[in-house]
């Protein structure tokens, strides 16, 4: 499993970070885990394209998260090179009829003409492909959200999303050979939907994950610090856990 963070920012715009995004080639496919404001050129400088991509995950319909997937929907019907292998996405429930509403905004230029677009909802569920599988468990988000885990050949990755810390967010985490987490705001200036430093070092705690990246850093709080707080918040641990602050084009394999 290869794992690239293509976008590690927030939702401002940053000339250091794109907005939230994770490429994830497992078995014989690549994966898109959000596509925020950025995403498809992210892809460009990794001379991928929309032709490459074989599944979209959505943890949630924030605009950081998905503002490319009108854009990926459109540049699919290029006409002098249009995508023609099946696309699907698996997002929350209620994404179909959040689709729906983007059809009637934007139309034909959307709608797939070549190619077929499935959509799979999720919420507690897993996903069983050739070689891998997707589980997914819900977060507590202002919208409605999943936070995803793959699994192949006995390794594993979870990628929270926006979420506060819940049960639910410390099953899926559970022993992840790599967790990359949002790590949003000061726990002093703690915001409803989003975890800190001290609700993040709480879930490794709990979840003891192998190695924990930070997203979705706030410029409030800094990836620094961030990085600094959650380290000293585990440091009575007798186990080491490491912790680090992710960047765009971070590659990370499990193997």
């Amino acid at each position: 499993m290869r794992i690239v963070v293509c976008g590690s920012g927030t939702g401002l715009p940053s000339s250091v970070s794109s907005s939230p995004s994770v490429l994830v080639s497992v078995g014989d496919e690549n994966l898109l885990l959000d596509m925020g404001p950025g995403a498809m050129r992210q892809l460009a400088v990794l001379n991928l394209s929309y032709h490459d991509i074989d599944k979209i995950l959505l943890t949630h319909t924030h605009i950081d998260h998905i503002g490319d997937l009108m854009y990926f929907l459109f540049v699919s019907k290029y006409e002098a090179f249009p995508r023609r292998k099946e696309l699907q996405v698996v997002a929350p429930k209620r994404f179909e009829n959040f689709l729906t509403g983007l059809t009637s905004l934007f139309g034909a230029q959307i709608v797939p003409q070549e190619y077929k677009l499935s959509i799979v909802e999720v919420e507690d569920t897993v996903l069983e492909f050739k070689g891998y599988r997707i589980i997914a468990k819900p977060t507590r988000h202002i919208l409605p959200g999943v936070a995803f885990r793959i699994e192949e050949n006995g390794k594993s990755f979870v990628y929270t999303g926006d979420t506060e810390l819940t049960d639910e967010i410390v099953e899926i985490v559970k022993e992840a050979d790599l967790l990359i987490t949002e790590c949003s705001f000061p726990d002093e200036l703690s915001v409803r939907g989003h975890m800190s430093p001290g609700s993040v070092a709480e879930l490794i705690r709990r979840a003891r994950p192998k190695k924990t990246l930070l997203v979705h850093v706030y410029p409030l709080l800094g990836q620094e610090k961030a990085v600094s707080s959650v380290r000293l918040c585990l440091k009575d641990l007798e186990e080491e856990f490491a912790v680090d602050a992710a960047y765009d084009f971070l590659r990370v394999e499990l193997f």
